[in-house]
């Protein structure tokens, strides 16, 4: 978690946390006390009629809110929400005090809009706050507290409801959703402005009515076979949920009624303790059996899964019942593992494969149809269940065996069938959005039928589409594809051989090394540089010695400033150890920040390793060692410096304000960057690398006293040549000696860079100096793409005095930018 937390981030990873983790809490007290008052008071009777109370609510709800919810302000909305729904929980409190009956139904609903809109809620401001890099790292770990802080409140009820009254657990969870109140306003801070975005709701209201809005709804799903039948799907699942659910708890009652009485506390703790043990199971199923599953048996296989756990549960709930005698411990036991093997799978394999399946709906309809599915078919089926419940009771478990065979049925035949289509739709679409968003998702959990389909693929004329089936069937690594990707070698588009020889390589056949040798010596770097990756992974020692040639090569291949290019590279040369090892000892001193930074990780990847490897001497890390105190000191030492030299450029701007602010983001990120470079650097000199991160995450702390202790454990790590300028780095002084620096030598570094927006910075300064030596350079650079380094080029060319030529000047009444044509006005008014 150290690695995947920045530090400016911890603020707002630990508000996400807390308040997920106590709308969870909140959920689970809720829910738990809502059922167990429920049914200990009112009865199992009535428990059909509050589906179909609960499914209107619901859908009036979503109805009005969602259309409104991106209109206000999310924590606006969120505290009218949380508080009003903590007003409500704290009333039911004082109503169960004075004994009013109606209550109870009050807080059954409840307990439905609570888990309905303070989850959703809490998504939509986390998705405005994080950008998408910041979800990815940040969503999953606090997803995960939610769920043990769920599972760690349902055990608590546990062990509560002997000595609390269960009616108190409303009370607790009226504070708790007002705790969250406060936590939401300090998030608000984090929020960028949204301009405007929010709109008036009544402007909205008047835009598209409620009533056109669903009418869109239904025409996307009447025009699709694959949404038509996933609504379906949907509707039987939330049916034969809600009938499972009903059948749970009236096991349950009975098996905890006493003297004709239901004892709430005893059904409460075991509400707690079913509830965290199938939070656990979904736990275990998604992060040890959920991938694998979908990896092997694909995405519609997986999903069927559910339809057969409903099949079995109810089947098992119906012997139960036809037994006599001992039928009400047969029953309870039956309904609690029927209803424990729904949620463990629902909330795990049911989801990841559900999810999934809305990938192959076109992007532009899917949120709709999602929403849709929220909103509207899911309050439909948990109605459905209820009136099925109340209309035919007695034969209810009959019904839900027949709805699960028809469930199986359409999931199985026409699910899957219509998936697969629309899968194929979507690849002849010819989209880049769906290249890249669909690659890696149907190369991790694509279905034997989808490889097949995509075959077809690898003979159309576009190199696009070839490309994007040859990568998807790659990413499956599946042994049976290796003839695929022998073919591919012969293709003439450079993409698709590089995919080739690295599926080859994933697969791990040494056979395909004959095949691969030629491309060793390829003209395109890129497709040379996977050959050489793939060729020493698979190769021998013969193979192996042939590759030395091809080293230096490698890192040459560095000046290309390619990530994707140079992580393999650095991947390559760790791999390789020994015979890589001279050549980056060689290569280092002189290498620049992009390159060193490439080094160092390949340097890191050796160590790594394990000393007892084929091939490798008995002194291999003795020889890392023996590039430590020479040229790593000597690398380290010179990005200091250079970092000092930016230090003293920024100095040197500073009467640019304007300029500035550019040039010192874009020198504070290059300095990130030669920070990084030093700390991998002293991992190297360091042994114990646990040590150095220890010691590095406290060089920036807050506290002077533990910036100042890092500071000295560096010092005692025993290199006095670096000691020095390093310390006087992380204490951000500037005593050292700066090098004789010229502006215009700064400046033209600046301006070639290939950061557009420092690139436009340093044209501003060049205008504000009137620096007329770069005038032929501003010239060219009014053809430039970017808009704003043609208006700043051409801005500072009018403060140089330049006269422009009426070619020129008709050219650039033509330009795209309104910058530019305004910068072109006033040249016409200062000439006339």
């Amino acid at each position: 978690m150290k690695n995947l937390i920045h530090r400016e981030e911890r603020e707002l990873f630990l508000l996400l946390g807390i308040f997920l983790i106590i709308i969870s809490a909140t959920n689970t007290l809720v829910q738990i006390s809502g059922d167990a008052l429920f049914i200990s008071n009112i009865g199992i009777t009535r428990l059909p009629f509050m589906y179909i109370v609960s499914a209107l609510v619901l859908a009036v709800m979503a109805i009005v809110v969602i259309p409104v919810i991106d209109r206000i302000h999310r924590i606006k909305i969120y505290n009218i929400t949380a508080g009003l729904l903590a007003m409500l929980l704290l009333s039911c409190w004082g109503l169960v005090l004075l004994k009013i009956n109606w209550t109870y139904y009050l807080i059954y609903v409840v307990t439905y809009i609570l888990e309905a809109f303070l989850f959703l809620e809490f998504w939509l401001i986390a998705g405005d706050i994080c950008h998408t890099r910041q979800a990815k790292r940040i969503f999953p770990i606090i997803l995960g507290g939610s769920l043990i802080a769920g599972a760690g409140t349902a055990f608590l009820t546990k062990f509560l409801a002997p000595v609390l009254p269960i009616r108190n657990l409303l009370f607790i969870s009226g504070l708790l959703c007002l705790i969250t109140v406060p936590l939401s306003r300090r998030l608000s801070r984090f929020f960028e402005p949204r301009g405007d975005c929010q709109q008036k709701i009544g402007k909205f209201f008047k835009e598209i009515s409620i009533l056109n809005r669903l009418s869109l709804d239904l025409k996307i799903i009447w025009q699709s076979k694959l949404v038509k039948l996933l609504s379906l799907s949907f509707i039987l699942y939330t049916v034969l949920s809600f009938i499972l659910e009903y059948k749970f708890n009236q096991a349950a009652s009975l098996y905890f009624t006493v003297n004709g009485k239901v004892v709430t506390e005893r059904l409460a703790g075991f509400y707690g303790l079913i509830k965290g043990w199938i939070v656990i199971g979904a736990i275990c199923l998604q992060f040890f059996f959920c991938r694998r599953i979908i990896n092997r048996a694909g995405v519609c296989n997986t999903y069927i899964l559910m339809p057969f756990v409903f099949l079995l549960g109810f089947f098992g709930i119906y012997l139960a019942k036809i037994f006599q005698g001992a039928a009400l411990y047969l029953f309870f036991y039956a309904g609690t593992s029927a209803r424990f093997s729904h949620k463990a799978v629902a909330g795990s394999l049911y989801r990841s494969s559900g999810e999934l399946l809305y990938n192959a709906i076109p992007t532009e309809k899917r949120g709709r149809v999602r929403a849709f599915h929220s909103a509207l078919v899911e309050p439909m089926g948990i109605a459905l269940a209820g009136g099925v419940i109340m209309l035919a009771c007695r034969f209810s478990l009959p019904l839900a065996i027949v709805f699960s065979f028809i469930y199986i049925i359409i999931v199985g035949i026409g699910l899957k069938k219509n998936y697969l289509s629309s899968i194929i739709e979507m690849l002849k679409e010819k989209s880049g959005r769906l290249w890249e968003t669909m690659s890696g998702t149907f190369g991790q959990y694509g279905t034997r039928e989808i490889l097949g389909l995509l075959q077809n693929s690898l003979k159309d004329s576009d190199p696009d589409i070839r490309t994007f089936a040859y990568e998807i069937i790659s990413q499956t690594r599946d042994k049976d594809t290796k003839s695929l990707f022998e073919s591919a070698l012969t293709e003439n588009f450079f993409t698709i051989k590089r995919i080739a020889i690295k599926a080859l390589g994933d697969i791990g056949d040494k056979d395909t090394i004959n095949l691969i040798e030629p491309f060793l010596n390829d003209k395109d770097f890129r497709i040379r540089a996977q050959a050489i990756s793939t060729t020493w992974l698979l190769g021998g020692e013969k193979e192996k010695l042939k590759i030395r040639e091809n080293v230096n090569y490698l890192l040459k291949l560095f000046e290309r400033r390619d990530n994707r290019l140079s992580n393999l590279i650095s991947s390559t040369l760790s791999d390789m150890g020994e015979i890589a090892l001279d050549s980056i000892k060689e290569f280092l001193p002189g290498s620049d920040i992009y390159s060193c930074y490439f080094l160092f990780k390949a340097l890191e990847g050796m160590t790594r390793q394990g000393v007892n490897v084929e091939g490798r001497s008995p002194d291999w890390r003795s020889r890392i060692e023996g590039i430590r105190r020479e040229e790593i000191i000597e690398v380290i030492s010179r990005l200091v410096k250079q970092c000092y030299y930016h230090l003293y450029v920024i100095e040197k701007f500073a009467s640019f304000p304007m300029a500035t602010l550019l040039l010192k983001d874009a020198l504070l990120e290059e300095n990130r960057k030669v920070e990084f470079n030093v700390i991998c650097g002293l991992k190297l000199l360091d042994k114990n690398s646990e040590r150095m991160n220890i010691i590095s995450k406290n060089l920036r702390h807050p506290d002077a006293f533990i910036r100042s202790n890092a500071i000295e454990a560096l010092e005692h790590i025993g290199e006095p040549e670096i000691a020095s300028p390093l310390i006087a780095l992380l204490e951000n002084k500037t005593e050292f000696d700066f090098p004789d620096v010229d502006i215009s030598g700064v400046l033209e570094t600046f301006i070639k860079s290939k950061h557009k927006w420092l690139c436009a910075s340093a044209i501003f300064t060049i205008g504000e100096l009137k620096l007329t030596k770069f005038k032929d350079r501003l010239l060219h650079l009014l053809k430039d793409k970017d808009s704003l380094i043609r208006a700043n080029s051409l801005e500072a060319l009018l403060k140089m005095g330049h006269r422009f030529s009426p070619d020129l000047l008709q050219s650039l009444k033509n330009d795209p930018s309104a910058l530019v044509k305004k910068y072109i006005d006033i040249y016409k008014v200062s000439r006339r």
